[in-house]
């Protein structure tokens, strides 16, 4: 239902239109950040993921390395069965937290490619 939307925006204004309309939208979800974040990037792609696919993103825990004191845990999230992203942290939540950003970042750029 939203890509119609998006995609009656492109229409009638073109692609300026339709980037406008996501990015108004989807402002907060999809701005792109570096480093530990106070937001919580998982609801927000949550949120996006059943918007746009009507999926809940799935994570999986891929690497834990490092002595038990220093741990390092690499997390990839995927929505439908394809990699959206791949995050590391010092905790299972950084990394899922970093994975989501990504994922959010990517989704941001197929929207724009789309357009």
């Amino acid at each position: 239902m939203y890509e119609a939307i998006v995609g009656a925006a492109y229409l009638d204004g073109g692609f300026e239109a339709a980037r406008h309309l996501v990015e108004s939208h989807f402002e907060k979800e999809l701005r792109t950040e570096t480093g530990d974040s106070p937001e919580d990037h998982k609801s927000k792609l949550q949120e996006v993921a059943q918007r746009l696919f009507r999926q809940t993103p799935s994570y999986s825990l891929v690497e834990a390395s490092g002595p038990d004191h220093d741990r390092a845990f690499v997390a990839e999230i995927r929505i439908g069965g394809r990699l959206y992203g791949r995050g590391q942290g010092k905790s299972k939540k950084q990394a899922q937290q970093q994975a989501a950003l990504q994922a959010l970042a990517d989704i941001e750029t197929g929207v724009k490619a789309s357009g």
